[in-house]
């Protein structure tokens, strides 16, 4: 299985996503902001997906997923949203994410996810 960088502002969702992953035998580590995901791949940590709240405090999804592609364009990266828009999803997908998916995620959700991405 692969390996998955969780970042989500939310203690209680980074939790819940965590189990959701590990459950199906994939390396789970989380992060609180979209700078700290950053600095990580930054630092040369390699993940086989990122799965990132599009509303954080100290830097949105959308910045961060900016900032991640520059750094690799081929990083998997799904953003996870309690409020989806239409022009959200498209900005995400401009920017090289794999979807934008409501949160919070469950079961059939996941499989949903899991099938965009080869991990």
């Amino acid at each position: 299985m692969g390996k998955v960088l969780i970042c989500d502002d939310s203690a209680f969702t980074l939790q819940r996503h965590k189990k959701m992953f590990e459950a199906l035998g994939h390396e789970v580590e989380t992060v609180s902001s979209g700078k700290t995901a950053y600095d990580k791949l930054k630092a040369g940590e390699k993940f086989d997906l990122l799965v990132m709240d599009l509303l954080m405090p100290d830097q949105d999804g959308i910045t961060a997923l900016k900032n991640i592609k520059s750094l690799d364009p081929d990083q998997k990266v799904i953003i996870v949203s309690a409020d989806i828009q239409q022009s959200r999803r498209d900005e995400v997908m401009a920017n090289g994410g794999i979807d934008l998916v409501n949160k919070p995620l469950d079961e059939e959700k996941l499989k949903a996810v899991m099938a965009k991405v080869s991990i």
